[in-house]
């Protein structure tokens, strides 16, 4: 009824099984040496950060009718709420909640 080789298989196989969860987890958190934790933030955020900037020195942009966020005029969708830029301007912002229920 007990044979050692099973448990010994199985203990290895779960041991293995933990080991890569804890890999992923470190990888998708910015553990060390995972490309998360080479990339700052702010890094991520400079270019689009950029781009509205230059768009906003020449009168470019398109004000988000979702969140109120300036974006460039040549976004096709927010980039704080990811809403779709391409449609007609909403009226009121707060319609969105009102249907929540």
């Amino acid at each position: 009824m007990y044979d050692p080789q099973v448990y010994g298989l199985l203990g290895a196989v779960l041991l293995l099984h933990l080991g890569t969860l804890v890999y992923v987890y470190l990888r998708r958190n910015g553990g060390e040496g995972s490309p998360a934790a080479d990339v700052d933030a702010a890094t991520v955020d400079r270019g689009a950060e950029t781009a509205v900037d230059a768009a906003m020195e020449a009168d470019e942009t398109v004000v988000c009718a979702e969140c109120g966020v300036r974006n460039a005029a040549d976004y096709r969708f927010c980039r704080a709420c990811v809403a779709d830029l391409s449609g007609p301007p909403a009226q009121g912002g707060s319609e969105a909640f009102s249907n929540a229920a």
